[in-house]
């Protein structure tokens, strides 16, 4: 879940580059690219998840600063904060528990075939 909203981050911190102009924006956009764009020059290539580990602390950066627009300015003085705050607050928890729930798949577990299957969302992950 975390990738996913990594990748719509970075959807998002295109636009809001392109749009406000914001150097942050761009320099976090900058470190992704410098990962990803040299895997586009080989297409012939099998390119594997592990390749893409490089990227990850910019994209946990790219989703962070897009949490940290999602909060409006001002901080608790602003009326949006608190229905934020607990919209944030409960995508964070979410993640915590999608990634306790993939923990034993991440980390080797022998687990039986009934809980292999429950984690089995995409076909292709079989």
């Amino acid at each position: 879940m975390m990738w996913w909203a990594a990748a719509l981050s970075m959807v998002l911190l295109i636009l809001w580059w392109i749009g406000a102009r914001d150097w942050r924006a761009g320099a976090i956009l900058s470190s992704v690219a410098a990962g990803f764009l040299p895997w586009l020059l080989y297409p012939e290539r099998t390119m594997f998840f592990f390749y893409t580990l490089p990227m990850t602390p910019f994209l946990m950066l790219a989703l962070t600063f897009m949490i940290g627009k999602f909060l409006p300015p001002g901080g608790a003085a602003s009326p949006r904060y608190p229905a934020r705050l607990v919209l944030v607050v409960l995508f964070l928890a979410v993640l915590l528990v999608v990634s306790a729930f993939f923990w034993p798949i991440w980390s080797g577990q022998m687990i039986p075939d009934t809980a292999w299957r429950a984690r089995v969302w995409i076909p292709s992950w079989s």
